[in-house]
């Protein structure tokens, strides 16, 4: 399930080491699965970051506490990307603490949204309306306690939005 997720997860056992990272991660780094575990996820930490990262996780390991560190992390085409991480603890039965869990986000993205000039005439179309009267086929109007909404009466469609 974690390798469909649209974002890199991890895994990392109580005393610290990895023990799983996901598909994305994978593909990020272009890094082999057991070039992660253990203490290899730090690799492609940008070595500037290391030992900040290194003290942040070891502070939450030992308070058993969230956190969330930004930090630089090599892509597979060598490029050092701005990340953010955010990892929680896993508790068991009785408390038991059994690691963390976390995603990895590179928070460059998403890329600028191109649009076709078909969506920004049905953008436009939308955000203009100003009266009941002005409603295009397929809306209604009615008055609410804080002031008029408009409604479509049919499903909404794929706006045709695309990723840079």
């Amino acid at each position: 399930m974690a390798d469909s997720a649209p974002t890199m997860v991890w895994v990392a056992d109580p005393r610290e080491k990895c023990t799983y990272v996901n598909r994305p991660w994978l593909t990020f780094t272009g890094r082999a699965f057991k070039e992660e575990l253990g203490s290899g996820w730090q690799k492609p930490i940008h070595v500037g970051d290391r030992p900040a990262v290194a003290a942040a996780v070891h502070a939450a390991f030992l308070e058993r506490r969230d956190f969330e560190i930004e930090f630089r992390l090599r892509r597979n085409d060598g490029e050092y990307r701005d990340v953010v991480t955010k990892g929680s603890p896993i508790r068991g039965p009785g408390d038991l603490f059994l690691g963390y869990v976390g995603s990895c986000v590179d928070w460059r993205w998403p890329r600028p949204i191109r649009h076709d000039s078909a969506t920004m005439r049905a953008i436009g179309e939308v955000t203009t309306i100003h009266s009941p009267s002005s409603l295009p086929a397929g809306f209604a109007s009615r008055s609410t306690e804080s002031g008029t909404t408009h409604e479509r009466r049919r499903p909404i469609r794929s706006t045709g939005l695309a990723l840079a």
